[in-house]
């Protein structure tokens, strides 16, 4: 029996969602280089600051909308949602945030102690994931914690930006260095757990 009309339907809708969510992930991997740029002129003019901000929240919200457009996506069976954008979101979240942050660091606006703590949590992230996919073939997703600590990580960088040397942009720091030792704590956890027998 051929494929019914609303199967077929169903099927274009489907790739045409998977296609602007992985439109919107590759932006924001090539948004990454842009913000850096930009980052790197606020020494010379401060209104690169709200440049910078915006760039961010433009990033941010390509992160919101590329998931909630691969959720829309019926899988087909025994297929996952989105192979490309499972493999392309994390790593244009992880150059995007990294990359922030080590170049306000080097530009001394963020301290060295806040910065290393998100790059070492990803560099642990990414290990586990190399780790965790050597062992069982299993892939590391997401979890709330590690959400979490993105949030206030984007957040943070928003609030060094807009109110640099202030009371709450250091204690957002503080939050941040707290979620992400937690949130890399429980990504470790993941990896080296024993692989689930079926």
């Amino acid at each position: 029996m051929g494929e019914q009309p609303t199967q077929r339907m169903e099927r274009r809708v489907n790739w045409f969602l998977l296609k602007v969510a992985n439109a919107l992930t590759l932006a924001r991997l090539c948004g990454a280089p842009v913000l850096i740029w930009v980052l790197l002129q606020t020494p010379l003019d401060r209104r690169f600051d709200w440049i910078a901000i915006g760039v961010i929240l433009g990033l941010q919200t390509t992160d919101v909308l590329d998931g909630w457009l691969a959720r829309r996506a019926k899988p087909d069976i025994h297929a996952r949602v989105n192979p490309t954008g499972e493999m392309l979101d994390p790593v244009a979240d992880k150059l995007y945030m990294n990359g922030a942050y080590i170049t306000l660091m080097a530009l001394g606006r963020v301290p060295l102690w806040a910065g290393g703590f998100v790059v070492a949590r990803d560099l642990l992230i990414l290990l586990g994931w190399i780790a965790a996919y050597l062992r069982s073939g299993v892939r590391l997703l997401p979890n709330l914690l590690g959400k979490a600590a993105d949030s206030v990580q984007a957040l943070a960088l928003l609030m060094v930006l807009a109110l640099p040397d202030n009371t709450v942009s250091t204690a957002l720091l503080v939050l941040v260095a707290g979620l992400t030792v937690v949130s890399g704590v429980s990504y470790a956890k993941n990896a080296l757990a024993p692989p689930q027998q079926a």
